[in-house]
C-alpha cells in the first residue's frame, strides 16, 4: 500500500468493512509506522477498539491490556505494530478499531483509517405486528408493521402485495432501535385492494444473496363507494316522442342499494332503479348520469342520449312598412338534424327558397300572411342501443308572419329632473314619446338657442339634449318633435328657468340703536336676482310672521323697482322691501334682524342675507324663571349654593340684594361673593348672582333681587327668590299637544323648578275607548333622558293690559299693545300609534330627589292615513252577529306575516256610508291591527265596519280601504223607521207647544242671556294644576282628564330658504325618536315652508274662554276637520293652565297676570 508524503503509517487497515463470521480465527489488522516515527522515546504506538460507541485502550506500546489473550501485537518487523484477534467475537469485536501514533512533545496525534469490522449475524424470522382488524373505507389510511430481531448488519425490509407487485418505496419507513427492526407500512386503501395482502420480506449480507425470510399480512376488507357501468354505452339517436331505455349497472363493497338517473342537461332525476324509461323530449340531449350508492359513498358515469326532432320555425309575428318599402324577413329555424329545405310562401302563390324573404317594394296589395316551411330528415335506431340497423323519416315545421304598413311617432314629452338651474351649471332634457312608430323615430329640438327654431344641428337632433354653462337667455321654451319618414307626432314643450341667485344691493346697518317708546321704525333693505327676489324678514333668525294676530304689529312691503334692461325679458331685477315695526318699541324688540333675499330652491339658488343687530334703550326688565310667581334655587347644608337675578337693560344696571328685609352687599361677609355680569352671546342681558361657600340653615328664606338702570328715577323692578333645601322636582308646566299624525302625537312641554338637581323626565300614554274612556291597551312609560328630549322655540304675545273686548280689538289693530317674545318648550314625538284612535298623555319629571306628579293628562285622537301605497284588497267581508267574528279574504299575498288588517268600527246611527269622503269621518274609531288570517274574533257589534291591510312595521303604508260593511239586517232597519216615524209625530207636537212659549218667554231669555254667558266663561276656566296623585291612580285620571280643542288658522306661504322655520308638524317628523324608532310620521314630499302663524286671539275674553267654550262643546276630543292632502296636521299652540302672577313688571314670565299670554303656532329650527 502506497504512503502519502508526510504520512507517519507505512501500513493501515482496510477501507472496506471487514466481513466476518462469529468465532473466525487470526483476523489481522495491519499497521506500520516509517523509521522517523518509530523512536519510542518520541512517539507512543497504541490500539483503540470503539464498540458501541465507548473507546477503549487495545495496546500501549508493547503493552496489551486484553488479559485473556485474544489479542496478539505483530511487531517482529521494524514500525511493524500489528494486531491479531485470535477469535472474533460479536459483542467485543463488532465495531471499529483504530491504530494511532501519539508524539510525546507536541501531542498532536496521528490515527490510521479506522478498521471496521462487521460480525455477520443473520436476521431472525420477520412477525407483522400491526395490521387492520376490520374493515377499511376507500381512501382510509392503513397500516402494517413488520418487526424483526437481531442480524449484523441491519436487515433490509421490502414489501410487495399478493400479486407480486412492489409496494413503492415511499409507502414505507424502517426504523431500528438496538436489536429491534421495524417496517412501518401505510397506504390509501382502494378499490382495487379489496381482499389482497402485503408480503413483509427480510434479508441482509449473513444470509444468501437472493433469499428472504418473509411473513404475509392479512387480506383486506375495503369498503368503496360503487364502480358504474352503462348498458348500452354508444351514443343513441331517438326521435323526440319516442320511448328511451337506459340500463346501470355497478360493483361496491358493499354492494350498491340505490341507484339515480339524472339528465345533466334538464336536471331531471329518476330513483326508480336500475333501468331508466322515458319519452324523449329535445330538451334531454346530452349526458345521461347513473349514480350508484352504498353506504360508503357513490360512483357515477354517463352516456350520450341524442334527441332529434322535426323543424321549430321563429319569424317575426307582425311588421308595418310604409307603401314600396323593401322587405328582409329572417326565418329562424331550430331542428336535429339541420333542416334540408326552406320555402317562404304568402298571398297571390308567392313561393321564394331560403330562410330570407325578400321584397323589393312592398304594395298594399300583398299585405297578409308570410309563411316559412323548413324539412329535415330523422335517422334513428330501431332498436335499443348499439344497434346498427336504422331508418330515415322526414318532418317539417312552419311560421307565419302578417305585414302591414308603418306608422308615423306619436306625440312627444319633455323629461327632466327640475325645470329650475343656477347661471353656470348644465342640465340634461330628454325627448320621449309613448309611440316611437316605425321605424322608430328620429328627434330634434327648439329652444332659446335656436331662436325658437328647429335647426339642423346635431347636437339639437337626439333624443337627449345638453345644455351647457346656462344663461339668463336660456331662460324660455324647450320644444322637442319626434318623426320619421312618414311624419311628424306631436310637439312637446317645456318651461326652464335659468335662475340668477339674489344678490343684496342695499344693506342694513351693522347696528341700530332705538329707545322704548319709540314708534314706526323702518328698515330697508333691496335685492336683485332672477326670478324676481321674495325677500322674508327675520329676528334671531325666527321668520317675522304678519298674519292673524300680528298682522299690525309688524308691516312687510316689498316692491319691485325696476329691471336692469327695459328691453330685457330675463335680466335681473330690483326688488325693495321694508320692514315697520307698527308699534311702540320696547325691549322685546332688540335682536338680530335679518333680510333674506330668495328667488328659487335653496338646492338651485343660495339665499342673500343681511344682518343688523338692534339695541333698544330701556328700562330694567326682570327676565328670570318663575314657578310660577317667585324665581326658585336649591342647596343643601354645606353645599355651595347659587341665587341668580337675570335682567333684561339698556344701559347695564345696577344690582341690590335683600334678604330679611336688609341690604346684601359683597364684602361684608366671607360666606357668600356677589357678582354682576353681562351674558355673552346676548343682547343687554345681565346676571346677578350671590355665590354661597358653603349653605348653612339660617341662609334659606325669601331673596329679593332689585334692579335699576337709572333710565328713570323712581323706576325699579324687583325679583324675589326662595332659596330652599333640595328636593323632588316640580310637575312639567303647559303640557300641550302640538301635532297630530296618523301614527304619532307631537307633544311639548315647559319643565317645572328642577328641585336644584339635573331632571329627567318621564312620559306615560295609554290607547283608551273613546266612548266609555276604558283603557285598552296597557299604559306605556318612556323614560326621556336629554338625547331624547329636543327643545323647540315658539312665539308668545303678551298683551300688556286687559282690555274689554270690543277696546282690545281695536288696540290690537294699531299693533301697539302686544309684545313677542319667544318660549322654548321641551318636545317629544310619540310613534308607533294606531291611527283613528285616542290616547290619554301625561309628563312627569324625576331627579335624585324623587319623582314629580304627574301633570295633567291630556287627550288627543290619531288622524286616518291618506296612504294608499299597498295593492292589497280585502274582499268579502262579512260580520257575523252570532259569533262576533269577522270573515274576509284577500287578493294573493307574499309573506303575509309582514301584514296586518286594521278593522274600523262606527256606531254613528246616521252616518252616510254612500259620501266618499265617509272613511274620514270622526266616528270612525280603530280597534287594533290583526294577524292577515281568514277571520278576526272577539269583535264587538257596531254599525259599520271597514278595514285595509298595513305593513307591520309601519303602520302608515296601508292598502285602499275596503267597502264599508253594515252589520244591520233588514229587520232592524224598518224597526228604526217604525220608531223614527213616532218619534216625528212626537217632535212636531212638542215644537208646537215650545213655539207658543217662547213668544211668552223671549223677553226673559234676553234679560238672563249676559248673565249665563259670563257663568259659562267663569266655568269653562279649567284648573291644569297637577294633583297629588300617586302613580296608581293615573288611569282614574284619565277617565277624568280633559282634552282640548286646539285652533287651526290658515297659513301664509314664504320662500323656502334653510333658515326658515318649520311648523310644529314638520319637526316631529325630524324628531322621530329612538325610543318608537321603527315606523315615522307621514309627510307630503315638497311642501313649501310656511311662515309662523300667530295663534290669534283678540284678548283673553274672546281668545282663551272662547277656546275653553269650544272645548265643552265639542263631541270628538281635540280631532282637527280639515280637507288638507295628507294625514299631517298642523295645530296651533293655546295655553292650557292660565295662572296668576302678583308681578306689575311687564313680561317678568311666561305666565302674566290672567293668563292673557299668547303662544304661536311655528318651531323655530
Amino acid at each position: 500500500m502506497k504512503l502519502r508524503k508526510k504520512n507517519p503509517f507505512i501500513t493501515t487497515p482496510d477501507h472496506q468493512p471487514y466481513y466476518v463470521s462469529e468465532e473466525t480465527e487470526d483476523l489481522i489488522l495491519p499497521c506500520s509506522f516509517t523509521e522517523a516515527y518509530r523512536n519510542k522515546n518520541l512517539y507512543e504506538p497504541n490500539w483503540v477498539r470503539v464498540v458501541n460507541g465507548t473507546p477503549d485502550y487495545i495496546t500501549r506500546n508493547d503493552n496489551v491490556f486484553e488479559s485473556n489473550g485474544e489479542y496478539i501485537l505483530l511487531t517482529d518487523i521494524p514500525g511493524q505494530y500489528d494486531l491479531k484477534i485470535k477469535s472474533v467475537d460479536y459483542f467485543r469485536d463488532n465495531g471499529k478499531f483504530f491504530c494511532k501514533l501519539l508524539p510525546l512533545k507536541d501531542g498532536k496525534q496521528h490515527s490510521s483509517n479506522p478498521a471496521k469490522i462487521v460480525v455477520l449475524l443473520p436476521p431472525g424470522d420477520a412477525t407483522i405486528t400491526l395490521q387492520p382488524t376490520r374493515p377499511v373505507k376507500e381512501n382510509e389510511l392503513v397500516t402494517f408493521h413488520c418487526e424483526v430481531h437481531g442480524g449484523n448488519p441491519e436487515p433490509e425490509i421490502t414489501w410487495l402485495f399478493d400479486n407480486s407487485s412492489e409496494v413503492p418505496s415511499k409507502w414505507y419507513r424502517t426504523t431500528s432501535n438496538e436489536d429491534v427492526h421495524v417496517s412501518a407500512l401505510q397506504f390509501p386503501a382502494a378499490a382495487n385492494h379489496h381482499k389482497a395482502y402485503p408480503i413483509c420480506r427480510v434479508t441482509n449480507k449473513a444470509m444468501k444473496a437472493g433469499t428472504f425470510k418473509s411473513t404475509n399480512g392479512k387480506p383486506l376488507d375495503v369498503l368503496h363507494s360503487p364502480i358504474v357501468n352503462i348498458e348500452p354505452s354508444s351514443i343513441y339517436n331517438v326521435e323526440e316522442g319516442k320511448n328511451v331505455v337506459v340500463t346501470c349497472s355497478a360493483e361496491g363493497n358493499p354492494m350498491p342499494t340505490y341507484f339515480e338517473w339524472r339528465n345533466l342537461a334538464t336536471g331531471e332525476h329518476f330513483t326508480g332503479g336500475k333501468v331508466w324509461s322515458f319519452v324523449a323530449e329535445k330538451d334531454h340531449s346530452g349526458e345521461l348520469q347513473c349514480t350508484a350508492k352504498n353506504s360508503i359513498g357513490f360512483g357515477t358515469k354517463t352516456t350520450t342520449l341524442n334527441v332529434q326532432y322535426a323543424p321549430i320555425v321563429k319569424v317575426k309575428n307582425f311588421i308595418n312598412p310604409s307603401e314600396n318599402d323593401e322587405i328582409h324577413l329572417e326565418c329562424n329555424i331550430d331542428s336535429n338534424p339541420p333542416s334540408t329545405r326552406i320555402i317562404w310562401s304568402g298571398p297571390n302563390n308567392f313561393i321564394q327558397e331560403g330562410s330570407k324573404l325578400f321584397i323589393e317594394k312592398i304594395s298594399s296589395e300583398q299585405t297578409g300572411n308570410y309563411t316559412c316551411t323548413a324539412s329535415n330528415t330523422l335517422t334513428v335506431t330501431n332498436t335499443a342501443f348499439g344497434s346498427s340497423s336504422a331508418e330515415s323519416t322526414q318532418r317539417h315545421g312552419s311560421g307565419t308572419t302578417f305585414i302591414e304598413v308603418k306608422r308615423k311617432p306619436g306625440p312627444a314629452t319633455v323629461i327632466t329632473q327640475t325645470t329650475s338651474h343656477p347661471i353656470g351649471n348644465s342640465f340634461v332634457l330628454t325627448c320621449s314619446t309613448n309611440d316611437i312608430g316605425s321605424p322608430f323615430a328620429n328627434y330634434k329640438w327648439a329652444t332659446p338657442r335656436t331662436g325658437g327654431n328647429y335647426v339642423g344641428d346635431s347636437i339639437y337632433n337626439d333624443a337627449v339634449l345638453n345644455v351647457e354653462n346656462a344663461k339668463l337667455s336660456d331662460n324660455g321654451i324647450y320644444k322637442c318633435v319626434a318623426y320619421n319618414n312618414l311624419g311628424e307626432g306631436n310637439e312637446g314643450r317645456i318651461k326652464i328657468t335659468i335662475v340668477s341667485s339674489p344678490k343684496i344691493t342695499k344693506s342694513l346697518p351693522v347696528t341700530r340703536h332705538l329707545s322704548s317708546g319709540d314708534s314706526k321704525t323702518l328698515f330697508e333693505c333691496e335685492a336683485t336676482g332672477y326670478p324676481v327676489p321674495s325677500i322674508s324678514w327675520f329676528i334671531n333668525g325666527n321668520p317675522i310672521n304678519t298674519d292673524d294676530a300680528l298682522d299690525h304689529f309688524w308691516e312687510v312691503n316689498s316692491k319691485l323697482v325696476k329691471r336692469e334692461s327695459s328691453d330685457c325679458n330675463f335680466c335681473p331685477s330690483l326688488v325693495q322691501s321694508s320692514l315697520l315695526l307698527n308699534h311702540q318699541i320696547s325691549w322685546t324688540d332688540k335682536g338680530n334682524y335679518s333680510c333674506v333675499a330668495t328667488n328659487a330652491a335653496s338646492e338651485v339658488s343660495s339665499p342673500a342675507i343681511s344682518n343688523t343687530i338692534v339695541t333698544v334703550q330701556h328700562s330694567a326688565v326682570i327676565i328670570s324663571e318663575k314657578y310660577p310667581d317667585n324665581g326658585l334655587s336649591a342647596a343643601n347644608i354645606n353645599e355651595p349654593g347659587i341665587i341668580s337675578c337675570v335682567v333684561s337693560s339698556r344701559p347695564e344696571p345696577r344690582f341690590v340684594w335683600f334678604k330679611d328685609g336688609k341690604e346684601l352687599r359683597d364684602g361684608l361677609s366671607p360666606r357668600y361673593v356677589i357678582k354682576n355680569t353681562q351674558i355673552s352671546k346676548k343682547i343687554d342681558e345681565y346676571e346677578s348672582t350671590i355665590r354661597i361657600k358653603s349653605v348653612s340653615e339660617s341662609d334659606y328664606g325669601e331673596y329679593t333681587c332689585k334692579a335699576n338702570n337709572g333710565r328713570t328715577t323712581d323706576e325699579q323692578v324687583s325679583h324675589k327668590v326662595i332659596f330652599e333645601k333640595k328636593s323632588k322636582p316640580q310637575p312639567p308646566r303647559d303640557v300641550r299637544l302640538l301635532s297630530i299624525s296618523s301614527n304619532s302625537l307631537f307633544i311639548g312641554w315647559l319643565p317645572g323648578f328642577d328641585g336644584g338637581e339635573k331632571q329627567n323626565f318621564y312620559l306615560q300614554y295609554t290607547r283608551i275607548d273613546p266612548r266609555t274612556r276604558n283603557e285598552i291597551s296597557h299604559s306605556e312609560t318612556v323614560r326621556l333622558n336629554h338625547e331624547k328630549i329636543t327643545t323647540i322655540d315658539f312665539y308668545a304675545i303678551d298683551d300688556m293690559d286687559l282690555y274689554a273686548a270690543s277696546r282690545m280689538k281695536r288696540s290690537l289693530s294699531h299693533g301697539g299693545m302686544k309684545k313677542v317674545k319667544i318660549v322654548s318648550y321641551m318636545v317629544y314625538n310619540i310613534t308607533n300609534l294606531l291611527p283613528l284612535s285616542t290616547y290619554m298623555f301625561g309628563v312627569k319629571a324625576e331627579n335624585s330627589f324623587g319623582k314629580s306628579e304627574w301633570s295633567h293628562m291630556m287627550q288627543a285622537h290619531t288622524l286616518e292615513t291618506t296612504k294608499t301605497s299597498l295593492n292589497i284588497h280585502i274582499q268579502n267581508m262579512k260580520y257575523i252577529t252570532e259569533e262576533q267574528k269577522i270573515v274576509f279574504d284577500t287578493t294573493h299575498v307574499n309573506s303575509p306575516q309582514n301584514y296586518c288588517i286594521m278593522l274600523y268600527i262606527n256606531d254613528e246611527s246616521n252616518f252616510n256610508s254612500s259620501d266618499p269622503r265617509s272613511q274620514y269621518s270622526d266616528s270612525w274609531h280603530t280597534l287594533n291591527c290583526y294577524p292577515l288570517e281568514k277571520s278576526i274574533t272577539n269583535v264587538p257589534p257596531a254599525r259599520h265596519f271597514r278595514t285595509r291591510v298595513c305593513l307591520k312595521d309601519n303602520l302608515s303604508s296601508c292598502s285602499p280601504s275596503s267597502a264599508i260593511l253594515s252589520s244591520n239586517n233588514e229587520k232592524t232597519f224598518e224597526i228604526l223607521i217604525i220608531i223614527l216615524s213616532i218619534l216625528i209625530v212626537l217632535c212636531c207636537g212638542v215644537g208646537f207647544i215650545g213655539i207658543c212659549c217662547a213668544c211668552i218667554s223671549r223677553v226673559k231669555v234676553s234679560k238672563v242671556k249676559s248673565k249665563v254667558t259670563k257663568g259659562n266663561k267663569k266655568n269653562a276656566i279649567v284648573n291644569h294644576r297637577t294633583s297629588n296623585s300617586t302613580e296608581e291612580e293615573i288611569f282614574s285620571k284619565i277617565k277624568s282628564g280633559s282634552s282640548l280643542e286646539p285652533s287651526f288658522t290658515p297659513l301664509s306661504i314664504t320662500p323656502e330658504s334653510k333658515i326658515h322655520s318649520l311648523d310644529a308638524h314638520d319637526i316631529a317628523k325630524h324628531y322621530d325618536n329612538s325610543y318608537h324608532s321603527n315606523q315615522t310620521a307621514e309627510q307630503t314630499p315638497y311642501v313649501m315652508l310656511p311662515s309662523p302663524t300667530a295663534f290669534t286671539d283678540a284678548d283673553y275674553q274672546l281668545g282663551y274662554t272662547r277656546l275653553i267654550d269650544d272645548y265643552l262643546n265639542s263631541q270628538n276630543g281635540i280631532r282637527i276637520h280639515t280637507t288638507d292632502s295628507t294625514d299631517s296636521h298642523k295645530i296651533n299652540i293655546a295655553t292650557n293652565s292660565p295662572t296668576d302672577s302678583t308681578d306689575d313688571n311687564d313680561a317678568t314670565s311666561y305666565a302674566t297676570s290672567g293668563g292673557s299670554q299668547r303662544v304661536m303656532r311655528e318651531i323655530i329650527v
